[in-house]
């Protein structure tokens, strides 16, 4: 079985999953589990990414920047996509968006990094002078 005719099958099977429980988009349990419309998205994108459904990444990787404008995978995605199809229009704008996306990314972990408390060994008691 080719990468294609996989991800079409696997396609089938969520888009089957996704019919049973698309009653509401909250609160939706499937397997004793809330569904997470983001992952599921994401899973999405990525299978059609394989597929080679150019249309249907760019749907799913929009639909993920509603529910979260800061994803950088779907942003990625979306830009990616849009090159192999010609639709270049957006994409300085998406860069300049994944740019400012990265860029904030880092002055977080940078951040956060610095407030990291580090143990280091055992502090050794040094005789005290007289």
């Amino acid at each position: 079985m080719t990468k294609a005719m996989l991800a079409h099958t696997l396609i089938e099977k969520i888009r089957q999953a996704l019919r049973e429980v698309r009653t509401a988009d909250r609160g939706v349990l499937w397997g004793g589990r809330e569904v997470d419309w983001l992952d599921v998205r994401s899973v999405l994108a990525k299978l059609y990414l394989q597929a080679g459904q150019t249309q249907a990444v760019i749907d799913q990787c929009r639909e993920i920047l509603k529910l979260d404008p800061k994803d950088q995978t779907a942003l990625y995605h979306l830009i990616q996509t849009l090159r192999k199809t010609g639709n270049t229009k957006e994409i300085p704008d998406l860069l300049k968006r994944l740019s400012d996306l990265r860029v904030e990314a880092t002055k977080k972990e940078t951040e956060h990094n610095r407030h990291k408390l580090v143990e280091v060994g055992t502090p050794t008691s040094e005789p005290s002078q007289p």
